[in-house]
């Protein structure tokens, strides 16, 4: 998303961050289960789902390219602490965009 001018460097940077936090959360918490994961990864879908309007206000959406590029980012993750069967519409459940 950062070769993309589409979207502010900044508001990506807040993308990132969460999904350095949700790394964070997960050493931390240390989830044995998919269910204590997805919790953690419904946390930050829910920060994601907070930037739609900032997005918006700068002429940019969380849209196509985006999606996906956040569903990657939460697969790397997952797969990243053992979590390979972790489901990506799982993952991001609770999204709003």
């Amino acid at each position: 998303m950062y070769s993309d001018r589409y979207f502010p460097t900044h508001l990506v940077d807040k993308l990132h961050s969460i999904i350095l936090d949700t790394c964070t959360s997960i050493e931390t918490d240390k989830p044995d289960s998919l269910d204590e994961l997805y919790s953690i990864t419904y946390t930050a879908t829910g920060l994601i789902n907070n930037l739609q309007l900032e997005f918006e206000q700068h002429g940019s959406r969380i849209e196509t390219v985006a999606k996906g590029e956040i569903a990657i980012a939460f697969r790397r993750v997952a797969n990243m602490y053992g979590f390979d069967h972790a489901n990506v519409r799982e993952l991001l459940a609770h999204r709003e965009w």
